[in-house]
């Protein structure tokens, strides 16, 4: 039923306001991170007070690292449509253990909020099929079931208990099933149109609880857990749009 994987992201909500785009914290992160082969590079961050500079790496595998000013944002992302670059997300999780080691070394952070997300394309479906499954997934005001909707999504939330480090957390467990029309713009410049059935599964620790509590040990226990919590969503998803 997976088509494609398109995106893994892991966020670690702390402050990366030190982590800017100079010299010092390029030579560092260089040094450190040279066997996952990122390179630096500026974007441009909107916070209240203005743009601010701040520090990207990317890498030819499609992996990347955004420092924002309360954020870190670790993805790793599709190449093309087949996804063929992405891997496996477990080791995504030990690359993102790998850097987190190196980020506390260099900052001492605490996060707050944790999260991982996985992303999939869908296996092509006859436009029959996809019109059977918005059927399913919503329940259709008549213009919709007269007109067949050619873009559409469905969203929905569950809070859970969970421990993270043997400590307990409430934990979001969100679930995101659209229908994408659209295009696809290749390395090359060349562009494809897509109408494919997308699936975001989100696992990320309640907003509700900003205590800076999250070290080293407790960011790879939530790695690793959170594996296992994602798999369980998708199981259960494929096994419902089958």
């Amino acid at each position: 039923m997976i088509g494609a994987i398109i995106k893994y992201q892991v966020s670690i909500f702390s402050s990366a306001i030190g982590i800017r785009y100079d010299a010092t914290n390029i030579s560092y992160f260089l040094r450190e991170l040279e066997s996952l082969h990122l390179l630096p590079e500026p974007y441009q961050e909107m916070t209240p007070f203005g743009s601010e500079t701040k520090l990207r790496m990317t890498s030819p595998s499609g992996l990347s690292i955004d420092f924002g000013s309360q954020r870190i944002d670790i993805e790793q992302n599709a190449k093309d449509q087949s996804g063929s670059n992405i891997g496996e997300l477990r080791q995504f999780c030990e690359n993102v253990i790998f850097m987190a080691r190196v980020f506390s070394d260099k900052m001492g952070m605490l996060p707050s909020r944790l999260a991982l997300v996985t992303m999939y394309y869908l296996e092509d479906l006859p436009s029959e099929k996809l019109s059977k499954l918005y059927v399913k997934s919503i329940n259709p005001i008549k213009f919709f079931e007269e007109n067949d909707p050619v873009e559409w999504g469905t969203r929905t939330v569950a809070r859970v208990n969970k421990t993270v480090n043997n400590i307990p957390e409430i934990v979001n467990v969100l679930v995101e099933i659209s229908r994408i029309p659209g295009f696809f713009k290749h390395p090359d410049g060349s562009v494809t149109s897509l109408d494919k059935m997308r699936l975001q599964i989100d696992t990320n620790t309640f907003h509700g609880n900003t205590t800076p509590r999250f070290n080293f040990d407790s960011i790879q226990s939530f790695c690793h857990e959170a594996q296992g919590w994602q798999n369980v969503v998708l199981n259960d998803v494929i096994d419902s749009l089958k």
